[in-house]
């Protein structure tokens, strides 16, 4: 088992479409668990787990799995993120830039948006999403 954190090229300020395609891919992903109240994840059970984050520097995952199943279940996501948002994705740590759809948009703007997805992807999954604090 070893732990991988990786920051992917989905910048928050992608528009709202975008989020919903990835509500929709993340459920559609293997180990997919549904029953988590910290948010999306996978896996849950045998010390495995993958768990994701929005945040300022991308797209955020954080997976405690076999470095084969990893790299197996990552590539999966990235080919349909890529696919979703129209360009490739790919781990801002090797190079791949987030494309900033508005880069007007003030963190305080970002927090109230964020909170306003996340108040949406609650109800997409039938339960309340962790809560945004304002540091």
């Amino acid at each position: 088992m070893e732990t991988f954190s990786i920051s992917l090229n989905i910048h928050y300020s992608a528009p709202q479409e975008i989020w919903d395609g990835l509500s929709k891919i993340y459920r559609e992903m293997p180990h997919w668990n549904e029953n988590s109240k910290d948010g999306a994840s996978w896996y849950g059970e045998d010390g495995k787990i993958i768990q994701i984050s929005v945040e300022p520097v991308g797209l955020c995952f954080y997976a405690e799995l076999p470095a084969e199943e990893w790299k197996v279940w990552i590539e999966e996501f990235k080919k349909k993120a890529s696919a979703l948002v129209g360009y490739e994705v790919g781990e801002v740590g090797n190079g791949y830039e987030c494309k900033v759809y508005d880069d007007e948009i003030s963190a305080e703007e970002w927090i109230e948006e964020l909170k306003e997805s996340k108040k949406k992807a609650s109800a997409l999954v039938g339960y309340e999403a962790g809560e945004v604090e304002n540091e």
